[in-house]
């Protein structure tokens, strides 16, 4: 752009030069008529010769004013045109950091999310690993109360462990199913009250193992079993359960009928 504006400054002060040089050098041909005009006109019209030599003189100023309009068009346009290249070019460097930073943004979140689901898988094994001990403690006891000889209850009490429900907690569920323990252990998510009848309703259970689980996978830990009232909130502290769910047992294990109604707080 600078080349462009040199060679047209320098076009210009050619072209000014070339003028001048004309208007101050007549042609041969006609100096001896110009010389024999002038000198009968001088000798008639005075007034008129000088007049004639005002006009004369008009024309390197005409000229020159041109030239200086010129100029004057050309670092104008130079100016404008600069203007823009800066535009342009401030665009173009908004674009690219705006690229940058949502790049840095995309691989931030997945690096987040591939920690995260490194931990829930974890948490899953040592979850199976705790109902496996559960399940094999629970095995053992049965088979050592085989071998003994067990006093039967009388009436009232049968009648009295009818009415009293029993309590079963378990994780999260699985295809619906939920695999039960008789007794409470760390990382237990929810508890189920048996009614008698095969049905019963579960909560969630607010412990600290619980609400960890839950605040690292929704999905995972607390949706396939209950319906979330606020769940677009994005920190919690307690989940409390407004409705319990159901379940009924089966051949497969305890199986989700209704789900249960909570609310993250």
């Amino acid at each position: 752009m600078k080349r462009i504006v040199v060679l047209l400054l320098a076009a210009f002060l050619v072209n000014i030069n070339v003028c001048c040089k004309d208007l101050h050098r007549p042609s041969s041909r006609n100096v001896d008529s110009v010389q024999a005009v002038e000198t009968d006109s001088s000798n008639d019209h005075p007034s008129q010769d000088r007049d004639n030599k005002n006009k004369n003189k008009s024309f390197p100023n005409l000229s020159f004013i041109t030239a200086i309009l010129a100029l004057a068009f050309s670092i104008y346009l130079f100016s404008e045109l600069n203007k823009l290249k800066n535009d342009v070019q401030a665009k173009f460097k908004r674009r690219k950091e705006a690229h940058v930073l949502l790049e840095n943004k995309m691989s931030k979140f997945e690096n987040d999310l591939e920690k995260n689901r490194g931990v829930i898988t974890e948490l899953k094994r040592q979850m199976a690993e705790s109902v496996s001990h559960i399940k094999e403690s629970q095995s053992n006891t049965v088979s050592e109360n085989s071998h003994m000889d067990i006093p039967q209850p009388s009436d009232s009490v049968n009648k009295k462990q009818e009415k009293r429900p029993s309590e079963l907690y378990c994780g999260a569920p699985v295809s619906s199913c939920f695999e039960v323990s008789e007794s409470y252990y760390p990382g237990a998510l929810y508890k189920i009250v048996v009614n008698g009848s095969g049905t019963g309703d579960f909560e969630f259970v607010d412990s600290i193992e619980a609400l960890e689980c839950a605040q690292m996978s929704r999905t995972s830990f607390l949706e396939p079993a209950c319906n979330v009232i606020n769940n677009d909130i994005a920190r919690f502290d307690h989940i409390y359960t407004e409705r319990n769910g159901k379940v009924k047992k089966t051949n497969d294990g305890w199986v989700i009928v209704e789900k249960a109604v909570v609310r993250l707080v």
